[in-house]
Parts: C-alpha cells; structure tokens; sequence
C-alpha cells in the first residue's frame, strides 16, 4: 500500500471513530433515566460517566481527525507513528490482542440472551452501547492493520477449493429443495398419531463454540503440536503418539464429566430413591434388561427363553458380576465402558476430516451426553446412568462403522479387518436386531462398490463379512434354537405385540385373547399387520414418508439451532422443539438450520472427495436406520439415537473445512481439509497382531453368551414346598402382633388355599410406597397395589412376578439382591405376600394389621 493510502486510511479510520462515538454518545442520552437518581441533568452518576466517556473518545477522535486534516506535517508523523508501533512486534502482538478481546466481548454481550441479566437489565441497557463501540472499534482496528500492512485476501484459494464448493452446492441443493417441499406439505412438521416423539437432547451454541475452540489450535498448528508433543515426550519414561494421547485424554474426560454430572432424583427409567434402601433401581425397560442379567446370574435360564437385547443383557450381568447390586457402582464401570464412545467418534471422523474434526466430534458427543444426564426427567433421555441399550447401540454402530471403514478403503484385501467388520455387526445384532437388519442393504453396497466395482472381490467381501458375523452371532441363535425351537436372535413376539398398534384397524384386536398360544397370537398379529398393508399402501407410504424426515430433523435441529450463549435449561423453551409436537422455526432457528445443513454439506462433500463412495456409507446406514423406525412408525427421542451422530460427524467435517478455508483466504498458510491425510496410529504393535487378537475376543463372546446361560450353575432349584417349609418354617413364625405361626399351620393353609404359594428366589428393587402412590404406566399391578401402603418388588428364581407386602412402615432391613422365601397368595396382577424372610434373618416380615393365614382379603 502506498504511503498516500496510508493517510488516507489513517483518516477514514479516526472519522469513522468520530462518528461511531457521536452515535453511542446520542444512544446513551436518550436511554430514559429514574428521576430521583438524577443528580444533573437529569441524568445517574453512573450515566454521566457512561457520557463522559463516550464523549472523550469524540473528542479524541475528532481533534485528531482535525489536526491531520488541517496539518500535512502532523499527518506525516502520525502515519509514521502508527508505522513504527504496527511494525514492532510488542506493539503488533497487542494491538491484536486488544482488539480482539474487544471484539470477542462485544460479540459475547450480543449473544448473551436477556434472561442471564436478570435483575442488572438496566444496568446492561446503559453499558451495551459503550461495549458495543469498543467492540466496533477493535474490529475497525484489525481491518485497519490488515489493510495498513498491506496484506490482502488469497482469492486463488476459491479456485483450488472449486471442486469442493461445487459438490457441496449439488448436496445443498438437494436439502434445500426437500425442506422446501417439506414446508409445503408440513409431512415431518405436522405430528402423526403414533409414536410421534420428541427431538434428542440438544446441544447449545456455548458448547459448540467450545468444542471449536479447542481444536481450533489443531488447524493452525497441526503439526507444530506433534513436534511439541514428541520433544516433551523425550523427557518422560514412555511415549506415546499424539492421537494415542489423545484418545486417552478424550476417554478420561468422558468418564470425568458424565460420572461427575449428578443424576437428577428420577427419571422414568430409575424411580426417585426410597424406603427402605434410598437407591435407584431401573425400571420399566431398564428393569427388564436388568432382571434377565439377574437371571443369567442366579442360573435361572428357565425365565430367559428367547432374551431382548441379549448382548447388552449379558454386558449387565458382566457388570453385576465384578461391581455387585448397588446401581451406581454398577453405572460407574457401564460408563467407563461407553467412554469408548467419543475415541471412536474421534478416530472416524479423523478419516472424513482429519484431526482437528475427529476432535471436534468427539467433544461434542461428550458434552451432548452431559446434558442427557443434567436434563433427565426434563425431556425424555436415555443415558449412560441408565440401564438402557440406546448408548450401547450408538457405542456398538461406532465401532462397526469405524471397522468398515477401515477395511473397506484398505488397498490390499486382507482377512482380518473384513472379518472383524462382519464380528462388530454383529455386536449390533445382537443388542438392536430389529432396525440393524435393515442396515444390510446398505452394507452390501458398501462391500460391492467401494474402490470401483468387482464381482469376484465383492462375492470375497460378502463372504468374509458373514463369517465374522457368524462368530459373534451363530453361537446365540444356535442357542434360542435349541431353547424355543427357532433360530432367533431377539424376541420377534416382543416387536409384533409393540408396533401392531399401528397397523391394525380399529376393530381389530391387539392383545392376547384368552386361550390363544403365544404362536397363534403372533400369527394372528402377522396377518392383521399384512391385511392392513395391503388395504392401505398409500397412507402408509405417505406416514413412513412423514416419520422418517421428522427424524432426520430431529437429527439435525439437536445441533444449536440458536447463536445465543443460551444455559441448557433456558434453551429448550427458547426453541421450542421439546415439548412441542409441531415443528415452528423462527426467523433466527430456521436461518441457523440452513446454516447447519450447508456445514453438512460441505462435510459430505469433504468425505467423498477424500473417500468416494465410503464417503456416503454413514449416511446411507443413517438413512436406512431411520428407515427402519420408519416402518415401526416413531420418531425421535431415544429411538433415533444410535445414528443420529452421524449426521453431526458431517457437521463436524464441514465446520472445519469451513474454518481451514476462512484461515487460507486470510493468510499466507494454505489449507486443503480434504487432502490425502495418514490416518491416525493409536498403537505400535503389529495391526495383523492386533486383528488376531480382537478376532479371538469376538469369538469369545460370541461363544460366551450361551456358554454362561448354561454353566452358571441354578442358585434356586425348582420349589418343593414340603422341603421348603421343613427347612424356613420348622419352628414356624411370629406374625407383626406376636401371634406364633406354626409350620403345620403352614402346610395345611397351602393345602387349602388354592392360589396359596411358597416361593424361595431374589428379591429385586424393593420399593416402598404409601397408598396413592405408585411408579409408571397403568398395569394390573399398580392398580392392585396403588392403594395400599406396601413395599413391592420383583422376584426371580422359580419364575418372575412382581411382589407386594401390606405394611405400615418400611422394614429396617430389605437389601436388593436379597434371598428371599415367599410365603403368600397369586391375584390378578401379581402376588400378595403374608410373611417373608429375608437372607438368614432370623424374624420374619409379615403383613401388616395380621388378619390371619388366610388368601382372603377383608
């Protein structure tokens, strides 16, 4: 730039001074003032400052623009003074640094929403406009020294990023026009009838500014950093690679932040903590995974004919086994497993983006699973302080997707990866078989087109896939074969009786009728869901049509959908996405979906340039799981969670490419996000050994799930009542008013009593409730008990029913897990208990007032 520039510059930049100050001094006089703080003027002591202050940097501003218009020679000075402190490098660095904290506070005033200055809003109202010029001001300064310096824009960057923004306008496009016709139809905004669900749980703008910012470092100084790292490392007695430490510090974090984040007092899935034990204990579909890992436990095979979600079942009674009953100890060693998640996520958004995105994503899969557990029992949320098979299925997809990917952009075609891919689907099967069968098309795609298509390398894909599926899979559906008579892996009668609600016509019948075996029920269900599919094609391609694109909003507008620095809980009623079955978006939200889907964009744009057709395949299985839950017909929530993520590894890639485009267009330093990278070197051990050695663990887990159903020996064999009362009630038993119960009293009340039981098993999740209260949906249980003061819980052991006792008080000693005997009457719903004993307590609980050995009830 010319030294007549220069001055000219140099002017322009003190009148536009002179004139941003004239204007914030004009917008702080005709702020309204109190009268009776007014000490002139009619303006506060704090006004005046306020005024004085903006009217000095006129002044300031003004005389100097005065002096170098009317004086060349002070104008020769003052370029040449301004030279010399832009030039040094302490006056360079600091008018950087001035500037931008400048900057960043004004930008962090604007974003602040109203509600975090409650109670100082007046106070805000009169500083805004200062901090706003002083915001103006620092951003004037750095144009101003971009331009004084005479640095300029590096406009051929556009010509080598081309290919990238073309095929980010083809994807874009192609959103743009489907949300079109989306706000034209309303089909995915305007609910359905059944199953219509909330979105995931958000992430917030705060969150996402800080997961940017620390990898921001990873962009500029990508390779400065692993120099760093391997001369620190130098010093130390064991190195590690710079992705390695990463992943480390990543799985720590994890554990930290979710183990550290308290778990609100209820949830549905744990009921609020009470008598006698105060603990959490799962409940509805956690209690149902966790009661089959008990039984897995006590050897109870019998209550486990065909187990939902067997894996993540088994995974359970792992956890029991080495961290025993108590729930958070049991949550604790769930977690340091799940930590796996956001290593995962690093390591494959790595191969779409490189580092700085894999560490982008996997920060954010941190931080979105915090605020799962700050927000439970504020929206619905599954979590990794549930016992829920969500995160494990997410967890599961990871890896599986991780694996494919790795082996199928491999140039060689080795057994061992493609294996390991097939053994990791498998896992998925194996705790979600329902929505993981339709991922298979997908899959076979995958394995036929990726690297250019070849019949004889895909039919030797395939084959080696299914082998590694067979590993892990084979061993349980052999299992559930030799137990029910059918090669299952989950419980196919659980999803019939589940989703035939949606498929049958109003005369028809869901439920069970009386008599009918659980084989003509599920063939009587089959053949409504059929007749109705036939009878109604078009409706249902227009509602699996509306399910699945609510889904894939939900998978987008998850991701901040606001610029302001919300608080999470401030969020959700500011978008209004939760709790809302109707989708609106304001002005601000849907210009930030736009947004957020071009950043998606532009990342499936990276990824395909950098891998080709696997640049797709996450997408692809994304769209086919949703599919899935299309054809359930639901939407969102938990349901949508195994997959959601991967339209935020997208998000991630595009936001750093976005970046590294930013940064070579204002800077010497070129950046291509989707060059060829070196992927990421977690270990140094020989990968063939490795393969080997993951091979090994699948086949024996595979191998494991049925092995221990069988050998883990049975803790309560079948009930022989005499046996039973010879050995618990030989001296018989003191009721609660101190009336002596004999063992021949016993007998005879079993003999007489047609629903009369003896029973001796586990006893799980004791709960005590007053009358009027119970926990959960409407059951034949909870209408039995809900109003009678009790403690209730779930038995196993010769069967599985709920359990109820009549009681005034809570008992001074019921542990969960405890060995219980049984002495009471079946109902409708589940069984009334007359006296228990617990473990090897020597008194025995009874019902309370006693009316009696007697099934009937007064």
């Amino acid at each position: 730039m010319k030294f007549l520039s220069k001055t000219i510059l140099l002017k322009l930049y003190l009148l536009i001074g002179t004139l941003e100050s004239a204007v914030v001094f004009y917008l702080l006089a005709a702020i309204s003032s109190d009268p009776k703080d007014s000490i002139l003027f009619g303006y506060s002591f704090q006004r005046l400052l306020l005024l004085g202050g903006s009217l000095l940097l006129f002044l300031l501003f003004g005389v100097f623009f005065a002096r170098i218009a009317l004086s060349g020679d002070f104008l020769n000075k003052a370029v040449l003074l301004v030279e010399n402190n832009i030039n040094a490098s302490m006056g360079h660095f600091s008018i950087n640094f001035i500037s931008a904290a400048l900057l960043v506070f004004g930008i962090i005033l604007l974003m602040m929403p109203a509600e975090r200055f409650t109670g100082s809003a007046a106070y805000v109202e009169r500083l805004a406009p200062i901090i706003y010029l002083a915001s103006v001001i620092g951003i004037q300064t750095l144009v101003g020294k971009f331009l004084w310096r005479g640095q300029k824009l590096y406009w051929h960057v556009f010509s080598e990023w081309k290919k990238t923004f073309l095929i980010t306008g083809l994807f874009f496009g192609i959103l743009l026009a489907v949300s079109c016709w989306v706000v034209w139809t309303g089909i995915g905004l305007v609910p359905e009838k059944y199953g219509w669900l909330s979105p995931g749980v958000p992430l917030v703008f705060a969150q996402l500014l800080l997961a940017w910012l620390i990898g921001l470092p990873f962009i500029l100084w990508s390779d400065q950093i692993e120099k760093w790292v391997e001369k620190f490392q130098q010093k130390m007695y064991f190195r590690l690679r710079l992705d390695t430490l990463i992943c480390l510090v990543l799985w720590i974090a994890a554990i930290l932040i979710w183990w550290g984040e308290p778990l609100r007092k209820e949830s549905y899935f744990t009921p609020a903590p009470s008598p006698p034990n105060y603990e959490y204990y799962p409940f509805s579909d956690a209690a149902l995974y966790d009661q089959s890992a008990q039984n897995i436990l006590i050897g109870a095979d019998e209550n486990n004919k065909t187990i939902l979600r067997p894996l993540y079942v088994f995974f359970l009674a792992f956890l029991h086994f080495i961290g025993g009953q108590q729930y958070m100890k049991v949550v604790f060693i769930q977690i340091i497993f799940l930590a796996s998640m956001p290593v995962l996520g690093f390591l494959l958004t790595s191969i779409y983006g490189g580092r700085p995105a894999g560490l982008l994503a996997a920060i954010l899969i941190i931080l979105r699973e915090k605020n799962a557990i700050a927000l439970t029992n504020v929206i619905e949320v599954s979590h990794s302080k549930l016992l829920m098979a969500d995160l494990p299925v997410m967890a599961f997809m990871l890896l599986m997707i991780f694996v494919l990917i790795k082996w199928l952009g491999r140039s060689s075609e080795a057994i061992y990866p493609g294996v390991l891919a097939g053994a990791s689907f498998g896992m998925v099967m194996l705790v979600r078989s329902s929505q993981a069968q339709l991922i298979i098309p997908v899959l076979i795609l995958g394995m036929v087109f990726s690297g250019g298509f070849q019949l004889k390398r895909a039919f030797q894909r395939i084959m080696v896939f299914v082998l590694g599926f067979v590993i892990v899979a084979a061993p349980w559906i052999w299992r559930n074969y030799a137990v029910n008579g059918k090669p299952a892996i989950e419980n196919a009668e659980f999803y019939i009786s589940t989703f035939a609600g949606a498929y049958t016509e109003p005369t028809d019948t869901v439920n069970r009728i009386a008599g009918e075996t659980p084989q003509d029920y599920s063939g009587r269900i089959k053949r409504q869901i059929f007749q109705y599919i036939i009878d109604h094609p078009a409706k249902l391609a227009r509602d699996f049509t509306s399910y699945f694109i609510r889904n894939e909003i939900d998978s987008v507008i998850y991701l901040p959908m606001s610029l302001k620095l919300d608080d999470l809980r401030s969020y959700l009623p500011r978008v209004k996405f939760w709790g809302d079955p109707v989708i609106n978006f304001t002005t601000v939200s849907g210009l930030v979906f736009f947004i957020t889907l071009g950043l998606i964009a532009l990342g499936l744009s990276i990824s395909v340039q950098r891998l080709s057709f696997l640049g797709l395949l996450p997408l692809l299985i994304h769209f086919s799981f949703n599919f899935s839950l299309s054809l359930a017909r639901i939407s969102g929530w938990r349901f949508i969670l195994p997959v959601d993520w991967i339209l935020q590894l997208y998000y991630s890639v595009g936001l750093v490419a976005l970046t590294a485009f930013v940064i070579s267009l204002i800077s010497k330093k070129f950046l291509m996000i989707n060059k060829s990278e070196e992927e990421a070197v977690i270990f140094r051990f020989s990968e063939t050994r490795i393969n080997q050695l993951l091979l090994v663990f699948f086949l024996f887990l595979g191998l494991s799930l049925p092995l221990t159903a069988m050998l883990v020996p049975e803790r309560y064999s079948d009930i022989n009542t005499e046996r039973v009362i010879a050995q618990y009630l030989a001296k018989g038993f003191l009721s609660i008013n101190g009336e002596r119960i004999l063992g021949s009293e016993v007998k005879s009340f079993i003999e007489a009593e047609p629903s009369a039981v003896v029973l001796y098993g586990r006893a799980l999740y004791p709960l005590f409730y007053k009358q009027g209260r119970f926990w959960g949906d409407d059951t034949a249980f909870s209408f039995l008990v809900r109003n009678i003061d009790r403690l209730q819980f779930n038995y196993i052991g010769s069967e599985n029913t709920p359990v109820f006792i009549e009681m005034e008080t809570p008992p001074q000693y019921f542990p969960n897990a405890a060995d219980v005997f049984i002495l009471g009457c079946r109902e409708e719903g589940g069984l009334r208990a007359l006296a228990i004993k617990v473990n090897d307590q020597a008194f025995f609980i009874t019902i309370s007032p006693w009316r009696g050995l007697t099934c009937l009830k007064k």
